[in-house]
């Protein structure tokens, strides 16, 4: 919607946004949004004017409760227009090339992020925009593509992420970006929701794509006491509604 879309954020009352994502293409590009989201108020997480910047966390604080965000992207599509570097601009990434291991080097700097926002706030919060396949301009044609697989389904490289992630110190680990929802799952007492799905998106050749979830974290002090979530859907105009359960 161009830079009118932060209207919604803000009648929303959107306080922090994920930003990596396989459509933030172009360096400049990027640094735009950013500026739109600062003019606006709004913080951000997963990308920056280098990759110390878009690694670094979201914090906002609520009741005197500190919640921490990082954020990341599995897919994208040329790293020369959009993966964050020492000194150009981009978004921060997380590489499954088969869909069921993560790049060892991207592991540890999941680690080290969390590590150094773990002891700033109470809660942390760790999602990212999932694969959904390779393709073959991220990848080549020898991986594999979206078409090849079902999309409702989990890839194990999203366990991986998201087991690391809680093992290493994070509170919750949901992922969107598929266009479905996907399973959740208890991880030592910790949720994770896999795929989130939809809310409103207007994107042709998704107008059947109208499963989503909102997700409702509850905090009893500093944890996180429940996680809840209800199933919503959008009509012919685009409009979102919850279902019943």
């Amino acid at each position: 919607p161009g830079p009118d879309g932060v209207k919604a954020l803000k009648a929303a009352n959107i306080a922090v946004v994920g930003v990596a994502n396989n459509v933030a293409s172009g360096r400049e590009n990027i640094l735009k949004s950013l500026a739109v989201l600062d003019a606006n108020g709004i913080i951000h997480a997963g990308a920056g004017r280098n990759i110390d910047e878009a690694h670094a966390p979201a914090i906002v604080e609520r009741k005197g409760v500190k919640i921490g965000f990082l954020q990341y992207t599995a897919r994208w599509y040329r790293d020369t227009d959009m993966i964050a570097t020492p000194s150009d601009a981009g978004v921060a990434k997380v590489t499954s090339i088969d869909g069921v291991t993560i790049d060892p080097s991207d592991l540890e700097r999941l680690r080290r992020d969390i590590r150094s926002l773990r002891p700033q706030v109470d809660i942390v919060v760790v999602s990212e925009h999932n694969r959904d396949g390779s393709t073959p301009v991220q990848f080549g044609t020898t991986k594999g593509t979206r078409a090849s697989r079902n999309r409702s389904r989990t890839e194990d490289y999203q366990k991986q992420f998201a087991y690391v992630a809680l093992d290493t110190g994070a509170d919750l680990v949901f992922g969107h970006g598929t266009h479905t929802v996907q399973g959740v799952e208890l991880y030592k007492g910790k949720p994770i929701l896999y795929a989130i799905g939809h809310s409103n998106f207007d994107q042709p050749g998704y107008e059947k794509s109208t499963d989503g979830l909102v997700v409702r974290v509850v905090m009893q002090g500093k944890h996180i006491l429940r996680v809840s979530y209800v199933p919503e859907t959008r009509d012919g105009n685009n409009d979102v509604f919850l279902l019943d359960p």
